[in-house]
Formats: C-alpha cells, sequence, structure tokens
C-alpha cells in the first residue's frame, strides 16, 4: 500500500524555514555568509536546493495526478510578473493596504533569523504592484497557487504527497 504525508503548505514552509535556521552554525562554521546584508551565491545555492527539496517537491507529488510541473519563481527572486506561474501566497495576519495577493519572495533577519517574510504584491492577474514589503513570520499563513490558465488560480492549502 502506498503511503500519504497530510501536509499543509503552511508546515512545508515552516519545516523549509526550520532547515534553514538548523543549517546556521555549519554555515558560519564554514564561513558561508547567511545574514540578508552579506549572503551571496554559495548560500543562495543552498536555499534554493533546500527550497526544491522541501517544498517544490512536496508540491509536485502532492497535487492531483503526480508527478505535476510546479513553476514557482525561483526562491528569493523578484519576478516581474506572475501571471503564467503557479506561486505560494502569504495570508498575513493583518489585511495588507490595496487588498493585494502576496507573493513569497523570501525571508530576512530582523531580531532572530529567518523571523520576516519578503513578499511582493500582486494584482488579480498576476501583475507585480509596487515595492515588495516585509511581513512577521509569525502568524503569516501560507497557501500554493496554482496557475490553471486564463488568469485563473486554485488555491491550494493541504496536500497529500506520496511518501
Amino acid at each position: 500500500m502506498e503511503e500519504r504525508w497530510h501536509v499543509t503548505v503552511n508546515e512545508l514552509i515552516t519545516v523549509f524555514r526550520d532547515a534553514l535556521i538548523a543549517l546556521i552554525p555549519s554555515l558560519e562554521q564554514a564561513r558561508i555568509p547567511w545574514r540578508d546584508s552579506e549572503a551571496y551565491d554559495d548560500f543562495d545555492k543552498i536555499a534554493r536546493t533546500l527550497f526544491e527539496t522541501y517544498v517544490l517537491s512536496a508540491l509536485r507529488w502532492g497535487l492531483p495526478d503526480p508527478e505535476q510541473h510546479v513553476h514557482v519563481p525561483p526562491w528569493n527572486l523578484h519576478g516581474g510578473s506572475y501571471r503564467g506561474s503557479d506561486w505560494i501566497e502569504v495570508v498575513p495576519e493583518a489585511e495588507v493596504r490595496g487588498g493585494h495577493h502576496l507573493a513569497l519572495i523570501g525571508f530576512s533577519s530582523r531580531i532572530s533569523p529567518y523571523d520576516t517574510v519578503q513578499a511582493q504584491p500582486l494584482d488579480g492577474v498576476g501583475e507585480v504592484q509596487g515595492d515588495s514589503i516585509q511581513l512577521p513570520f509569525d502568524g503569516a499563513q501560507f497557501r500554493f497557487q496554482w496557475h490553471q490558465g486564463n488568469h485563473i488560480w486554485l488555491a491550494v492549502e493541504a496536500l497529500d504527497v506520496q511518501a
């Protein structure tokens, strides 16, 4: 019998963030900068690989009719348009001015490691609306916006992943 893992998108993002935090001692030992103003290509490669492994792989295998092609912009890169893309939506604790959807870009560190979410406001057709914003990680929720075509996305909050 095939084993399934029932997981929410919120849990996937939290586990990914926990993995980044757990790596900090070894990153520092290897002299790989991870803080916002210091991080560079080596850290970006590590973070993108973890994002691909922890989050995108689960999405691919948890959507109906696996393996699905998931087209999410790379971790920590600002996209010019999400019109034809899948994306991870940040649902903040308090409504954001303008009522825009918010696409997850990355994390940053204000007081503690990765305590802040960087998000890009989007309009109803996936076009970027202004500058990115920062929100506290605590209280934020996440869901996957699965592109269905013609400016239509299906919000996915939970998955049954083939384990």
